[in-house]
């Protein structure tokens, strides 16, 4: 009979992970945010959050009451930097998540067509729980700190409430 040990406990060979901030020390945890500041246009951003280069995204939620007919953004990954007093976001991988997400269709909580983890076609569900580092394409952990960014590609047509949810493991 022959004995795999999962990754969250072991190695292949079933020795204990050298690294104890990996997933089986780590914390679940859930972030909400909500966009309700009007109308945005073509080239605007809106930041969703901040994340350590090493917390694991497992899925990502985009709900919508679909106020409008038009509108679009694509779900990337941005690195931030925080120097001088300003914030500084640099493209990683600006349709990591998703790729012209339309935003005039309602989308309600708990929806089957409400996760866009894998919506571009980058990633897929075997990359869900991955730090980002790793879902970024890096060989090395660089230590930074990631932002999730919905860039809008076409310009909202009307008023949109709209809400983006990120299951995520931090292991701090």
């Amino acid at each position: 009979m022959a004995t795999t040990f999962g990754s969250a406990i072991a190695d292949a060979t079933g020795q204990p992970g050298s690294n104890v901030g990996d997933i089986s020390h780590a914390r679940a945890r859930k972030t909400l945010s909500r966009f309700v500041a009007g109308v945005p246009a073509d080239g605007d951003f809106y930041v969703i959050g901040y994340f350590k280069s090493s917390d694991q995204v497992i899925d990502i939620r985009y709900y919508t009451d679909g106020g409008g007919t038009g509108g679009a953004f694509d779900l990337g990954l941005w690195s931030a930097d925080f120097s001088n007093g300003a914030t500084t976001l640099t493209d990683v991988d600006q349709n990591l998540y998703a790729t012209l997400k339309a935003t005039g269709t309602p989308i309600l909580h708990g929806s089957a067509v409400a996760t866009i983890f894998a919506e571009s076609a980058t990633l897929n569900d075997f990359d869900r729980g991955k730090a980002l580092w790793v879902q970024a394409g890096a060989t090395v952990d660089p230590g930074a700190t990631y932002a999730l960014v919905a860039e809008f590609t076409t310009t909202v047509d009307g008023a949109n409430e709209m809400a983006f949810e990120v299951d995520y493991v931090a292991g701090d």
